[in-house]
């Protein structure tokens, strides 16, 4: 599936997809529910139009409104992938990085807001992370943008596109 779903699920410890739907962070960023997205375009990623995104996780904003900011995390499914390894998927390692990304076509053209829902990029490895608390995203440089999409992308990438579960959490 791709695009939006609704959860309440809360299990941190279960891996794999059939614990797609649980946030990694152990309870909703405020009530006890949160969404779910999926999906992903392969890298590079260099849209132009609307039709570019495709069925990318897509808000559609009410005329005259905007998001200037969401909280974001990781789903079960994703953290303990990136944390253990699956069949899918090698543990992370120094150099691995797993971002979203959200695009908004503005006044002055097409803007993408990134998010690191880990990083393991540097070589030290006090600052090796994999998200697990809900965190600030600003969006307010996607101001004027009448739909958000959203795309995954990770360094580990295989044959058939990219390993890392493509899921998180708003």
């Amino acid at each position: 599936w791709s695009g939006f779903a609704y959860s309440n699920m809360t299990d941190r410890t279960t891996p794999g997809f059939t614990n797609q739907l649980s946030v990694y962070a152990g309870a909703a960023h405020s009530g006890s529910n949160f969404g779910v997205a999926s999906g992903y375009q392969s890298l590079p990623f260099t849209p132009q139009t609307p039709q570019d995104f495709g069925t990318l996780p897509t808000m559609i904003l009410p005329t005259g409104a905007s998001i200037e900011s969401m909280f974001i995390t990781n789903t079960t499914y994703a953290a303990l992938s990136m944390l253990n390894g699956d069949q899918f998927t090698d543990k992370f390692d120094v150099g691995d990085w797993f971002k979203l990304t959200a695009y908004g076509f503005t006044s002055t053209g097409l803007k993408s807001v990134d998010l690191y829902l880990a990083d393991y990029r540097s070589s030290v490895a006090a600052d090796h992370y994999v998200l697990d608390a809900w965190t600030y995203m600003d969006l307010s440089s996607l101001a004027g943008a009448t739909q958000l999409w959203f795309n995954l992308s990770s360094s580990d990438v295989g044959q058939y596109g990219m390993n890392t579960p493509a899921y998180f959490a708003v």
